[in-house]
């Protein structure tokens, strides 16, 4: 996953032919958490 990929997904800036299986389906009133970890 690169950051530009990953911030598309998140704000819905995605080409018109991607499905909607790989969009992130969220309004305004969806809550969505982020969980990051590392080594």
């Amino acid at each position: 996953v690169t950051v530009e990929n990953f911030l598309r997904v998140l704000t819905g800036r995605l080409p018109p032919s991607t499905p909607r299986s790989k969009r992130l389906l969220s309004d305004d009133r969806s809550n969505i958490l982020i969980y990051l970890t590392g080594r």
